[in-house]
């Protein structure tokens, strides 16, 4: 038997959350989302290659003003207007705002995935992620992409 999410318009899509940075099991927890029906799933590579079919034009430079916003309003319609199309999300940028997703999406389960320890994440970062020519093409749009909670800025 198959489930089928049911989106009522006064209810807002958002049904699951990922909050665990990239490296973390995100694209496992993506890909368990979509088999149990709460795809689409939004996920860094939806920025870079639109995966699910649905437009991510724009997102990376929404994610960067919702980074720089400081009204809350501004700050939680930009959520909503980036996430709109999504019934679920995980990865980095998502990861990089709990709180105003926890805002937007009060009735939205909350997933932290994390890896065994801090050097097993960062190993693993730097072993893939971080890998990426600085004259590749995505690089030019993940950078526009803030990277608190994760920098010692934040």
């Amino acid at each position: 038997q198959q489930h089928k999410i049911i989106n009522n318009k006064n209810e807002k899509k958002m049904k699951v959350i990922g909050l665990g940075p990239a490296r973390s099991g995100t694209d496992s927890l993506r890909s368990a989302l979509k088999t149990l029906g709460f795809g689409p799933t939004y996920h860094m590579k939806e920025i870079l290659f639109e995966e699910s079919g649905l437009s991510t034009y724009n997102d990376a430079d929404l994610w960067l003003k919702l980074a720089l916003a400081e009204d809350e309003t501004e700050k939680n319609k930009l959520i909503a207007t980036i996430l709109e199309p999504w019934n679920s999300g995980v990865d980095w940028p998502m990861s990089a705002f709990p709180e105003q997703l926890l805002k937007v999406y009060p009735d939205a389960k909350f997933i932290l995935t994390m890896r065994s320890s801090a050097e097993a994440w960062y190993n693993s970062l730097t072993g893939s992620i971080c890998k990426i020519e600085a004259n590749n093409w995505s690089v030019s749009i993940v950078r526009k992409i803030p990277l608190f909670p994760f920098t010692e800025e934040s």
